[in-house]
C-alpha cells in the first residue's frame, strides 16, 4: 500500500473481533492452544495411532489353502482316499524364510508334494513374493472306510527359521461311510 500512496491494512484478512478491538485501540492476544487447534492434535493422534497398530500388527505370513475342485477326491489302490490342495505362501518378511507343511484333523493322514522330493528341504519362497505348491493328502484305507463324506482339516505352514506357525481350515472329501 505504501508503493501505490494508499493506508495501510485497507485490504487485510483479519477478523471481525480484531477489526472491533483494533477501531478501539485495543490488541486482540493471539491464542496458540484454540478449540480447533485440540481438534485438529487430536484427529491427528488418532490417526497416526491407527497406523502404528496396523503397521506393528500386520501379518507377516499368508497362507491360502485352495482344494481341487475336479475330482474332489481319487480312490488310490488300497481303498484310500487322495485329496489334492494348492497351498499358496506369501512370505512378507524380509529374505528367504523356508516352511514346513503339515496336516493335523485326520488319523494316519499322509502328505506328499507335486514337484519336491522326499529328501529336499522345506518349501523355500523368497522375501516379498508367493509361492504355490501343489499337495496331496491320502488317508489309507481302513481310516478311509470309517470317516464320513466331508471332514474337517487344519494345514499348518511352520516357519522353520523362527518357529511361527500359521493354520489353514478346510475340508477334506470322500465318499462317506458305506
Amino acid at each position: 500500500m505504501d508503493k501505490i500512496g494508499r493506508p495501510r491494512k485497507l485490504i487485510a484478512y483479519d477478523s471481525f473481533t480484531n477489526l472491533k478491538a483494533e477501531s478501539h485501540g485495543d490488541r486482540v492476544p493471539y491464542r496458540l492452544i484454540r478449540p480447533r487447534t485440540m481438534l485438529y492434535a487430536a484427529i491427528f493422534t488418532l490417526v497416526a495411532s491407527v497406523m502404528l497398530y496396523g503397521l506393528l500388527t500386520k501379518a507377516v505370513l499368508e497362507v491360502n489353502v485352495v482344494p481341487d475342485r475336479n475330482p474332489l477326491f481319487v480312490e488310490v489302490s488300497g481303498g484310500g482316499i487322495r485329496n489334492g490342495y494348492t497351498v499358496r505362501i506369501l512370505n512378507k518378511k524380509h529374505g528367504e524364510h523356508k516352511f514346513a507343511i503339515s496336516v493335523t484333523g485326520l488319523k494316519d493322514a499322509s502328505l506328499s508334494y507335486v514337484g519336491i522330493e522326499a529328501g529336499e528341504p522345506p518349501v523355500a519362497v523368497k522375501s516379498d513374493d508367493v509361492r504355490a505348491v501343489k499337495v496331496y493328502v491320502t488317508v489309507p484305507g481302513e481310516e478311509a472306510a470309517q470317516m464320513p463324506s466331508t471332514a474337517n482339516i487344519a494345514f499348518i505352514v511352520h516357519d522353520t527359521a523362527d518357529g511361527t506357525e500359521t493354520t489353514r481350515h478346510t475340508n477334506f472329501r470322500g465318499p462317506g461311510k458305506q
